[in-house]
């Protein structure tokens, strides 16, 4: 990689990234246990990497990254070319959803508070209002074990599935999170940006969640 001097490797990228997932934690769009975001980069010679957060990200560091914290990394192999810290065991569903659509450039994974509701009964997501109209069908896919192999071939396939569709997606991962895959041929400063809007999106359009006691049901409104 070539990149001038005194500069780190996709620093700007790395510095937008860290500033979303700043964004991401002060605003409960992912919880202590984490999450995970990647976009798709290149070099000035055409080779490809992930710019992504490490593991760890909201245990370890709350959510409070800075630019040479994130990691850049060499797809496939796992090697991490740049950045301090190791890589999220999550790293083979990003490359997985990747692999099937050259078009995608970022894959965008938290816990979102109101979210997790739905993505633990298993239900698809109420489309409620007009803003999360753009978000079409909110499904929640079925279960398997995060971080595993499992996972990856699925939500892949569903990506695969989706055609142009995955380039502006979000799902509900079942017990587990949401899902954003976003992307275009153009589509290189947006990417990262394009996927936090979908995110609050998401969250503003979720109905409100309380807990009777006396009926032992969930109101939703």
């Amino acid at each position: 990689m070539k990149f001038p001097a005194g500069r780190i490797p996709f620093e700007y990228e790395r510095e937008d990234l860290a500033r979303v997932v700043r964004t991401v934690m002060e605003r409960r769009d992912t919880n202590i246990v984490g999450g995970n975001i990647s976009i798709r980069v290149k070099d000035e010679e055409g080779k490809e990497y992930y710019v992504m957060t490490p593991t760890m990200m909201s245990e370890a560091y709350l959510g409070h990254l800075t630019a040479d914290q994130i990691l850049v990394i060499e797809p496939h192999t796992r090697k991490v070319i740049s950045g301090n810290g190791k890589v999220t065991r999550e790293i083979n569903m990003h490359e997985a959803i990747y692999d099937v659509n050259p078009d995608i450039k970022c894959v965008f994974h938290s816990h979102a508070d109101q979210s997790m509701f739905w993505a633990t009964t298993g239900l698809n997501m109420p489309n409620l209002t007009e803003a999360t109209q753009k978000l079409k069908e909110i499904r929640t896919l079925e279960w398997h074990p995060m971080c595993s192999e499992e996972l990856a071939e699925y939500v892949s396939n569903e990506v695969k599935k989706l055609g142009d569709k995955a380039l502006r997606n979000g799902f509900l991962l079942n017990s587990h999170g949401t899902l954003f895959t976003s992307g275009g041929k153009d589509m290189d400063l947006l990417r990262l940006y394009t996927s936090l809007l979908r995110m609050l999106t998401l969250r503003n359009g979720i109905p409100k969640l309380h807990w009777n006691k006396q009926n032992y049901n969930v109101m939703v409104h």
